[in-house]
């Protein structure tokens, strides 16, 4: 049995000079066979006050994209895998969502856990997708990332990326995923597969891409 609670909230952001916006809906999931579930890591406290003054000046300059900033403070010893009770952001995941592909690669070069989750299961690569940051999804499967773990939904990369208003990115990066081997067999807790999103949300292209891979309508 399928319970499906939709809730319609539509966000904007900015990035590049364009404003992509991302639907989110809210699902209550009753199957027969249900998902397993995951049990995701707390946050670590922090050491003393310094070090969180650290990580608020680190979250800064991600979001400011001051490259050199956040260099200076991984020599000073900012552990670039903290979260802080925000929703479990590691610093990687919040470059990823601002789409500040240098400092993406800067924090994967110092350490940072390219599969690392937020407390939904939300990984780096699934923040750019959701957001349609093409340069940094390209940028983490070249450096290998998981492109199919799921999040606590059982969304992957690709099924999060059909959630995007009508875009250019959705193309782009549909292809980049498939072409890293993304399984579009798999479907999200509410049974919905990327081919149905696709069709969904009417991104045509997408769902050209995903039937000439394999897809089944």
């Amino acid at each position: 049995m399928l319970m499906v609670n939709t809730m319609n909230d539509t966000k904007t952001k900015k990035k590049d000079g364009k404003t992509a916006g991302v639907k989110s809906v809210g699902v209550q999931f009753n199957a027969k066979k249900p998902a397993t579930e995951k049990v995701y890591p707390a946050n670590p406290a922090f050491e003393d006050a310094e070090h969180l003054k650290m990580y608020h000046a680190m979250s800064e300059a991600i979001m400011c994209g001051d490259i050199e900033v956040v260099r200076d403070l991984i020599r000073k010893g900012v552990k670039v895998n903290t979260r802080l009770n925000n929703g479990g952001l590691t610093h990687l995941i919040r470059a990823a969502q601002d789409a500040k592909t240098e400092i993406v690669g800067v924090l994967l070069d110092n350490g940072a856990n390219i599969d690392a989750t937020d407390h939904m299961g939300a990984t780096a690569l699934m923040a750019a997708a959701k957001w349609g940051c093409c340069d940094v999804v390209d940028l983490l499967i070249k450096r290998k990332a998981n492109v199919n773990m799921r999040d606590m939904y059982g969304q992957t990369a690709l099924i999060v990326v059909m959630a995007l208003m009508p875009h250019d990115s959705v193309l782009r990066i549909t292809r980049a995923l498939l072409d890293a081997k993304a399984d579009f067999t798999l479907w999200d807790r509410s049974g919905s597969t990327a081919l149905m999103l696709a069709k969904e949300h009417r991104h045509n292209d997408a769902a050209i891409l995903l039937i000439n891979a394999g897809a089944k309508q």
